[in-house]
């Protein structure tokens, strides 16, 4: 579940969001990006709104652990990852090359 709330604190460790429904959740770090974030005020403001998925709910506590590593905290959108990864490319190579190469044998005979 994606829900946008209201950045409230902000530590060395992680960012704390509050939502209108009345829960509060923790944005690690860890859970932020998966490359090194020194200062997470470079980021996130205070009273900032941001997009954010809801990896655990706490019910008793109304409490939520947060995550932003495939959902866009601007806008709420998921990030598309591709299980192939560079497969398309390889499988691909071989039929640009050999266009490429009757490309430049029709040039070459021209």
């Amino acid at each position: 579940m994606i829900l946008k709330g209201e950045v409230v604190g902000i530590t060395d460790y992680g960012v704390f969001i509050e939502f209108d429904n009345g829960y509060t959740g923790l944005l690690h770090i860890s859970q932020i990006s998966k490359s090194f974030i020194k200062d997470l005020n470079k980021y996130f403001k205070i009273g900032q709104c941001i997009y954010t998925k809801v990896l655990e709910v706490n019910e008793q506590q109304k409490q939520y652990t947060l995550s932003t590593m495939d959902v866009d905290y601007n806008t709420g959108e998921k990030f598309k990852f591709y299980k192939n990864g560079f497969y398309t490319l390889k499988k691909q190579l071989p039929i640009w090359v050999e266009s490429k190469l009757e490309e430049y044998a029709k040039e070459v005979k021209n």
